[in-house]
């Protein structure tokens, strides 16, 4: 049940990622790179002499303030609604997204750390404090 459940999600995230794709033309999944992106955000807030408001606080509380207006896409449907929205709403949750992986980036590079890499630590770790239910046979 619990693998069958997993299947179930990543076959409709999958989908979901081939319709993003299809309607924005974006297939581009593994050129652009985390130090390209970081590159190019301290390059755009450099040239608009932003890096002195960018303190780690303020960084934070912008995430935050992003991961809400991701949330609030989501406020009054029902989960099941949640998987299959219009194609305005998509744009809008990547729109939304893009901004939260912005301030998630810039507040990791204030500390020296790379958000995948953080990314694949904290699975390990919750590998270890969640292991995979025995399958019975």
């Amino acid at each position: 049940m619990f693998i069958a459940l997993l299947n179930c999600n990543a076959n409709i995230y999958f989908a979901n990622l081939q319709k993003y794709q299809n309607s924005t033309g974006n297939t581009n999944t593994n050129n652009d790179t985390m130090e390209k992106l970081r590159a190019d955000l301290h390059t755009f807030a450099s040239i608009r002499d932003w890096r002195p408001f960018h303190t780690p606080k303020n960084l934070a509380m912008a995430l935050s303030v992003e991961v809400a207006e991701l949330t609030e896409i989501f406020q009054w449907m029902k989960g099941e609604e949640s998987h299959d929205v219009e194609d305005d709403i998509r744009k809008h949750i990547a729109e939304e997204v893009g901004d939260v992986m912005i301030y998630l980036t810039m507040l990791a590079e204030a500390f020296d750390l790379d958000p995948l890499i953080c990314a694949k630590e904290k699975m390990k770790l919750n590998q270890k404090k969640y292991p995979a239910p025995e399958i019975l046979e």
